[in-house]
């Protein structure tokens, strides 16, 4: 599925081969697995691929517009839907650390929800937020999100089908100081996930 959008305040896009640079920078910097991305070779390639050729995630850039000249656009934030198999769609976005805090987060995921009502029309939408992230609780209370219950972070989820999966160092992929790290995180991380619904 490709995504070109413009609304009001910005261009959102589906990621191409040549936003790799511009995307990443920003994942890296965000992501849950900020750690793996600095300690394990070619984690990057890694997951640019699998985002690329995922069936169930959509990766897309947003560039801020004043109007439809497109010489005018600046990249300020990534953002995806994923997890659409089921009943629902996921809206995620992440700003460039320079453009955070200038008051843009709530029309992004205001045109993120339309977008996703669009695309997904008979599906809910959902964002998840960190319990320690007020700023973008803010963001999807002011969207008119409902809180409906929390979750495990995505790196708890993430190193517990790990260890379900390869909890033999014997059979496993993963060195065994990697295993012990997944091990670690779910025994010491216990930070909550909101899940909202959105409008």
């Amino acid at each position: 599925m490709r995504i070109d959008e413009y609304t009001e305040h910005f261009h959102i896009r589906t990621i191409t081969q040549d936003d790799k640079e511009r995307f990443m920078s920003v994942r890296i910097e965000t992501s849950d697995f900020s750690k793996a991305y600095e300690e394990l070779q070619g984690f990057p390639d890694f997951r640019w691929e699998s985002l690329l050729n995922s069936s169930d995630e959509i990766g897309m850039v947003v560039f801020s517009r004043n109007n439809a000249d497109v010489t005018t656009e600046e990249f300020v934030a990534i953002c995806n839907f994923e997890d659409f198999a089921g009943d629902h769609v996921d809206l995620g976005y992440d700003f460039r650390k320079e453009k955070r805090g200038q008051g843009i987060g709530t029309m992004l995921a205001s045109d993120l929800i339309v977008l996703a009502h669009k695309y997904f029309p008979d599906k809910d939408v959902i964002i998840r937020v960190r319990e320690n992230n007020t700023v973008s609780q803010h963001v999807a209370e002011k969207c008119g999100g409902l809180l409906i219950g929390y979750e495990a972070p995505p790196e708890i989820k993430y190193a517990q089908s790990v260890l379900e999966k390869y909890g033999d160092e014997n059979n496993s992929p993963f060195s065994s100081e990697e295993l012990a790290q997944m091990r670690a995180i779910v025994e010491q991380r216990k930070q909550e996930v909101r899940i909202y619904k959105m409008p």
